[in-house]
């Protein structure tokens, strides 16, 4: 995931917890022994189950497990706070990144109008 600009990471103290911590660590240069930079820790977050991303404001999203369903809540680190953005009931939950290309998925090189 992106952070910042730098390729960043979360990590988390103990997946087998109900209320988790999250490093965020994002990748300085590459080939340096210590290339890795722990930027903040974001605190408990109640029924946290996995994180997705990274929004374009910088907020973090993560898929969250209640007696509802699952949620996509965003964790704020401007102001530590989270909020829930979409209650899904009982689906799962998934993030899918992408990028727009002018790229042909078919290949070649051939352009058609």
């Amino acid at each position: 995931m992106e952070i910042n600009g730098s390729v960043g990471e979360l990590f988390c103290h103990d997946h087998y917890v109900t209320d988790k911590c999250y490093d965020v660590w994002v990748l300085g240069e590459l080939g340096l022994k210590n290339a890795r930079t722990k930027l903040f820790t974001i605190g408990s977050i109640s029924d946290a189950y996995w994180p997705l991303g990274v929004d374009s404001n910088g907020g973090f999203l993560f898929s969250i497990r209640s007696s509802r369903g699952e949620c996509l809540v965003r964790y704020r680190s401007s102001n530590q706070e989270t909020e829930t953005l979409l209650h899904l009931g009982g689906s799962s939950l998934q993030l899918v990144m992408y990028a727009e290309s002018l790229v042909s998925l078919k290949g070649g090189n051939a352009f058609i109008h």
